[in-house]
């Protein structure tokens, strides 16, 4: 099982090489037809317009450096769409000889950077000044973290898949819209200043925020999944107390 140490080497590892690979940049058309799909209310990327081939490098890279072991274009394209379709793929792991767990990050993370190289390429063209659905604007995903800006603490919403991040509403459940002070609570925990987390007992969803006028640094998102756990045990608790 892949340690916090292993899991930041991976990251810094693939976040390294995603550099060196290129993606055309968005011609007129292109870039038009992302700002239609906005103003229409639709994200401006589709499914079928993932950057493939962008993952599959990063996994054979990856495997590579953590496994030694190579793999063919076509059986890394294979997992890839595997794994986008299905989220896990224990046998094609076992078939390889690598331990699932650990596969299962190293295809995760790639398709995480992959996409947020992509999305990088969306919103350096178009503008989200006006998207204020719940949904990331780029890929339609849903947040998976909230931040708070400095200054006058304006709420931005974290895509849980390509990291973009957009403007929302301050007070109001990011999931069900639920926009009752008696339905939202605040959730914290004292060994991790800087974050709390909105609950909603309507639908029972919950985000984790960062309220970045008291941290000392934009939090490294990947890395907040596991670095925020004191968060979700404090909101287990909070449900079983209630």
């Amino acid at each position: 099982m892949i340690n916090k140490k292993e899991f930041t080497e991976i990251l810094e590892f693939l976040e390294e090489h995603i550099a060196q690979i290129d993606m055309v940049p968005a011609d007129d058309v292109l870039q038009n037809l992302w700002q239609t799909r906005l103003a229409n209310d639709e994200s401006a990327l589709r499914e079928n317009e993932f950057p493939l081939n962008a993952a599959v490098c990063l996994v054979i890279e990856v495997i590579s450096d953590r496994e030694k072991k190579i793999l063919p274009t076509i059986q890394a394209e294979q997992l890839v769409l595997r794994y986008l379709d299905q989220q896990s793929i224990h046998p094609d792991w076992q078939q390889i000889g690598i331990l699932p767990e650990n596969g299962d990050i190293y295809v995760h993370l790639s398709c995480r950077i992959a996409l947020e190289k992509m999305a990088k390429l969306v919103t350096d063209v178009v503008s989200l000044a006006s998207w204020d659905n719940k949904e990331c604007p780029v890929c339609g995903d849903s947040p998976a973290f909230a931040c708070l800006e400095k200054g006058q603490g304006k709420r931005l919403l974290v895509c849980g898949a390509c990291l973009t991040q957009w403007r929302y509403k301050r007070i109001g459940c990011a999931f069900c819209n639920e926009e009752n002070p008696e339905k939202l609570k605040i959730v914290t925990a004292e060994e991790f200043p800087g974050w709390s987390a909105t609950v909603c007992l309507t639908c029972k969803g919950y985000l984790k925020t960062a309220d970045l006028r008291t941290l000392t640094s934009t939090p490294n998102w990947y890395k907040a999944v596991m670095e925020t756990l004191p968060l979700d045990y404090a909101l287990t608790l909070h449900e079983k107390s209630t």
